[in-house]
Formats: C-alpha cells, sequence, structure tokens
C-alpha cells in the first residue's frame, strides 16, 4: 500500500507538470497520453494496479513522440521516480517470501 501513496505522492505533481507543460506546447496526443497514466495512478487500489501505467511510461521513448528540452526534463524525474517506486515494491515482495 506505501507504493501507492509514493506513486501518487511523488508522480501526481510531476505528470501534472508534465501535463500542463504538454498543453502549453500544443502536444495534446503527447498530454492525453500522460494523463491517461496519471488517471491509472489515481485510481490504483493496490500494486498491481501500479503495474499497466508504470509499464506505459516505460514505453515512453518508444512511442514515437518527441519533446522539448523542458518535457523532457519532467519525463525523466517522472521515469527515475516510477523506477524507485517499482523497485521498492519488488524488494517488499522479495522479502515476504
Amino acid at each position: 500500500m506505501q507504493a501507492i501513496t509514493d506513486a501518487r505522492n511523488q508522480l501526481d505533481p510531476l505528470l501534472e507538470a508534465l501535463a500542463q507543460q504538454l498543453g502549453e506546447e500544443q502536444q495534446s496526443t503527447q498530454q492525453a497520453f500522460f494523463n491517461r497514466i496519471r488517471t491509472s495512478i489515481q485510481s490504483a487500489q493496490d500494486e498491481v494496479d501500479l503495474a499497466g501505467p508504470f509499464m506505459e511510461l516505460s514505453t515512453t521513448a518508444f512511442v514515437g513522440f518527441e519533446f522539448s528540452p523542458s518535457a523532457a526534463i519532467l519525463i525523466d524525474r517522472i521515469l527515475e521516480k516510477a523506477e524507485n517506486i517499482a523497485d521498492s515494491f519488488t524488494n517488499t515482495d522479495d522479502t515476504s517470501h
């Protein structure tokens, strides 16, 4: 459950800032992509629910979007935080076996 709280607290503000940035840059497709991820994280009930949005985040480099330097910085921060959160619940699962 801590991973969900961490995901919301750490990723939501960055995803919100990214959506705003992309909106200002008139990048509506990219904005919709990250808003969908944000909504999925907000509605997550357990760690399994985070798998989908985290997988989508991991595809960011491969979907063919081009980003401004400002957006790219935010995306890098989002990906780094998502990786740390995913590592934390992976490590928690390992210790329970």
